[in-house]
């Protein structure tokens, strides 16, 4: 029996270290398999971080035209704002047509929405800053003005518009420059002062001239309805060198044009419906910025400018009897003063005689005789000598019994 387990127990031990052989290379197996999965999720891991930058970078890359055009608004913008600054209103509307194009394009974004509406209150601000400079030209006619502000409306397409504006600034103008020229030498009179006078009407001013003051009143009056006159002329008889003269911008590059004139009457210039057209007639000629195309845009552009030019002066020209009326209308309310025939006969020929002037330059400005205003004038004549003829008779008649009394007392 002693005999019988020992290969038993060799074969046992053989079989112990067998199987421990195998745990150990178990173990081996194992050990590399969980270095290779920790290495393969690592892999995965990086694989992840490298597809999600991936995917974000593609996302800022598909973004990155947006931003681009985005950028490029913005900077539009404040290309809108410097020329409006620089009065180079020309050119401001031909950005503002590009901007809306790219507002149009983005107009999904938020910020945009909020650049569109900024639009209309920037174009209510330029046609304000616009219509300062008409009005300038109406009370001062400068050429150089004058031309920028028909390229503004030329390129918006509303000529009919300017026209409009133009004859309405006019007769504002008569309104409140001949109300403003007596305000402020009735203010100046310190014989006759009056609290008041600021707030007078101007047919009130007209009853408050004293005598002294009439003469003055009425050359002053004549005066600055007369420069007006002179103005409305002046751009109504404007008219531009049959020769290409291309128009020139503040920095020199040349600008181009694309845009007629338009003729309608009924339209109006005005922010919201600019907006709403979402353009502007007028589009930007990229060629104008390398100077390329200059002979063909500058013809172009001579011949818009032509255009609105005559279409204004051909309006003017049927508007300029109106003018006139309101003109004369001003002048009789001046007359209808009680200081008209209280002056001595020096005076009031001296005033026939300016106002007999003034009209042969209204008949001549107008193109028609001045038939009302010349009755008013013939009636003040023929009421003033009538009091005049009154005054000499009765002093010949005081004189002349005068006379009787020393005779007959002697």
């Amino acid at each position: 029996m002693s005999c019988g387990w020992v290969p038993v127990s060799v074969k046992g031990m053989n079989l112990v270290r067998e199987l421990e052989k195998d745990l150990k290379i178990a173990n081996v197996i194992c050990k590399n398999g969980q270095r290779h999965l920790t290495s393969s999720r690592n892999e995965v891991s990086r694989d992840l971080v490298v597809t999600e930058s991936s995917k974000k970078k593609q996302a800022l890359l598909e973004m990155l035209p947006i931003l681009t055009e985005l950028r490029h608004a913005v900077d539009m913008q404040a290309a809108l704002d410097t020329c409006v600054e620089e009065a180079n209103f020309s050119k401001a509307f031909q950005v503002l047509s590009e901007y809306l194009q790219v507002l149009d394009s983005l107009s999904e974004l938020s910020a945009v929405q909020e650049m569109s509406r900024g639009v209309e209150v920037w174009l209510g601000k330029t046609l304000q800053k616009l219509d300062s400079l008409l009005l300038e030209v109406c009370q001062d006619f400068k050429e150089d003005a004058y031309l920028t502000v028909v390229d503004a409306y030329a390129l918006i397409g509303d000529v009919s518009a300017l026209a409009e504006k133009i004859q309405s600034f006019f007769m504002q103008e008569v309104l409140s420059e001949s109300h403003s020229a007596l305000r402020t030498i009735l203010q100046e009179d310190v014989e006759h002062p009056n609290s008041q006078t600021a707030r007078l009407t101007y047919s009130d001013l007209c009853i408050q001239i004293p005598e002294s003051k009439f003469r003055e009143c009425l050359l002053a009056t004549l005066a600055v309805l007369f420069k007006l006159m002179c103005s409305y002329y002046a751009i109504t008889n404007f008219r531009l060198e049959d020769k290409v003269l291309p128009c020139h911008n503040s920095s020199g590059r040349q600008q181009g044009n694309s845009s007629g004139v338009s003729e309608d009457p009924e339209r109006e210039v005005t922010s919201t419906s600019l907006v709403e057209d979402g353009s502007i007639s007028a589009s930007t000629d990229e060629r104008r910025d390398d100077g390329t195309g200059a002979s063909s845009s500058g013809s172009t552009w001579f011949s818009l400018r032509k255009d609105a030019v005559t279409f204004v002066s051909h309006t003017l020209q049927r508007g300029r009897r109106n003018l006139w009326h309101l003109t004369t209308s001003r002048v009789a309310v001046l007359l209808s003063s009680s200081a008209v025939s209280s002056t001595s006969i020096h005076q009031f020929l001296r005033n026939y005689e300016d106002l007999s002037i003034f009209i042969l330059a209204g008949e001549a400005f107008c193109g028609i005789e001045a038939t009302e205003f010349r009755q008013k004038l013939k009636s003040i004549c023929e009421g003033y000598f009538a009091a005049f003829h009154r005054q000499n008779i009765y002093v010949s008649l005081t004189h002349s019994a005068s006379d009787m009394y020393k005779a007959y007392i002697r």
